[in-house]
């Protein structure tokens, strides 16, 4: 929550917009855990599923899926160095992680380790500092 906090402040000044993003990311990872995470994880999994069944049956591929794989592409294009991280930046690390649960089988788990160990990194950088 102190990354929130932190990254809302930041947000509300408008300074420091990949340090904010980096603490959207760890809040947004922070979110999926414990009761009130299972709930939101669980009500976003079965939204994506069901969106997912429809748009695969109509368009022929599930969105939430790739609207997961354009966000992750997204957010590491802003993050990377040289590149200047934007407003939807931070939008996209608060939702990340909440989308990456509701994606089933093992490319689900991988993208959700995968944004477990860069949170991981973030929050343990972020806890050396204070």
């Amino acid at each position: 929550m102190i990354a929130l906090a932190l990254a809302g402040v930041l947000f509300y000044l408008k300074i420091f917009k990949k340090t904010t993003a980096a603490l959207t990311l760890v809040g947004g990872t922070a979110i999926t855990g414990g009761i009130g995470g299972h709930i939101l994880t669980s009500a976003v999994s079965w939204t994506s599923t069901m969106v997912g069944h429809v748009t695969a049956t109509v368009v022929g591929i599930a969105v939430p899926f790739v609207l997961s794989l354009v966000l992750t592409v997204i957010y590491i294009h802003d993050m990377w160095p040289k590149k200047g991280a934007k407003t939807r930046t931070a939008g996209i690390g608060l939702v990340l992680p909440i989308l990456a649960q509701g994606i089933p089988g093992s490319v689900g788990a991988t993208l959700t380790g995968a944004i477990a160990m860069i949170a991981g990194l973030l929050s343990g950088f972020i806890g050396s500092i204070f």
